[in-house]
């Protein structure tokens, strides 16, 4: 959708006066400071990410907790990286999402908790972000931002918690989504099952930490954050795995991988020669004489 669709969209929404009525020349430089996978698009995708992250920065209530301020550039950042992730599904990929809560650091929470086996405990606990169905998305910002800021660090917690809410479209926390054919959930069971109960058992891959063990739900959250984190590690180390997530977000983060890691030796490359062709202070040919 063009940028005069997307604000079309958002005035008939919203009224003539969002919060947000355009998506501004600093946000761009600042998606290019703070968020790593901003460098690995296209301009085409550039351009979508940000009519994506303008619609949600509107269509979101944005709040701070504990007194935290928080800024225009803090909601770009997180709505930019919740983008990334739907960038080739829908508008309506976060249906029935209302809110944003963000605090400056760790927060604790009195919240249920499904662990291994179902069993489920409560009571507070320290957390870096929180998602419910029925409740906002919680974050800390420092996460959010170092998260952000690390590419290739396999953490994102912006990435954890809206997996959730995708994960949660169907009404279930199963860690399944919903695909976009019934022919492709036999592939998604059977590409992440075993994967999840090696993980369960302590003999799972060195992409996915141990945390995916906690239940399906977790294991597909983390799967999320290694997919779109470490695309080309985990097309050439887990196959299968990648395979479904391809399918399921339609990008492929294997290949951005490899055409940045390209850019990168082009510019070492090219710094390389050119420092090899400058003249060497003392080398005979720049020599006084005496």
């Amino acid at each position: 959708m063009s940028f005069g669709g997307v604000l079309g969209r958002i005035r008939e929404l919203f009224g003539a006066q969002p919060r947000f009525p355009e998506f501004l020349e600093a946000w761009d430089d600042l998606l290019d400071a703070q968020m790593m996978h901003w460098d690995h698009l296209t301009d085409d995708e550039q351009e979508r990410l940000e009519a994506l992250t303008l619609h949600y920065m509107n269509e979101w209530h944005w709040e701070a907790q504990q007194g935290f301020t928080l800024t225009d550039e803090m909601i770009v950042l997180i709505a930019a990286s919740a983008s990334l992730l739907v960038l080739e599904l829908d508008f309506d990929a976060y249906q029935g999402m209302r809110s944003v809560v963000v605090s400056e650091t760790t927060m604790v929470l009195d919240q249920e908790r499904r662990g291994p086996g179902g069993l489920v405990t409560s009571g507070p606990v320290a957390a870096l972000g929180h998602t419910s169905q029925r409740g906002p998305v919680f974050l800390a910002w420092d996460s959010v931002q170092a998260g952000a800021s690390r590419s290739g660090a396999g953490f994102n917690v912006t990435y954890h918690e809206f997996a959730h809410r995708l994960d949660m479209r169907d009404g279930s926390v199963d860690g399944t989504p919903i695909l976009d054919s019934e022919a492709h959930y036999p592939e998604w069971i059977e590409a992440c099952t075993k994967l999840y109960e090696d993980v369960r058992n302590g003999e799972g891959p060195r992409l996915l930490r141990e945390y995916a063990g906690t239940n399906p739900a977790e294991f597909f959250a983390v799967a999320t954050e290694v997919f779109f984190d470490k695309g080309a590690a985990m097309e050439r180390e887990l196959p299968d795995l990648y395979a479904v997530m391809l399918a399921f977000y339609d990008q492929d983060t294997a290949a951005r991988d490899r055409r940045v890691r390209r850019a990168q030796k082009r510019r070492r490359d090219t710094k390389s020669k050119r420092r090899r062709t400058l003249p060497v202070r003392g080398a005979s040919g720049n020599r006084k004489a005496r």
